[in-house]
């Protein structure tokens, strides 16, 4: 399980940047659009998780159109 998203990122070698978080909100806020569910509601942890790394989860999409 993954405790924190930028400890993960950074244990990969990765380089943790907000942004890396804000772009995987809107990819998997367009796939609860397609999917018509939330992911948080799947994952309840995220929300305290980004809060953690300094961000808010928005209902944001990069391409979907809103249908939730």
């Amino acid at each position: 399980m993954i405790l924190s998203p930028p400890n993960y990122l950074e244990n990969k070698g990765g380089k943790f940047g907000k942004g890396l978080l804000y772009k995987f909100m809107l990819f998997s806020n367009d796939l609860d659009q397609s999917r018509e569910q939330y992911i948080w509601s799947i994952n309840g942890e995220l929300h305290g998780l980004f809060a953690e790394a300094g961000l808010t989860w928005t209902d944001e999409t990069l391409f979907a159109i809103k249908r939730l």
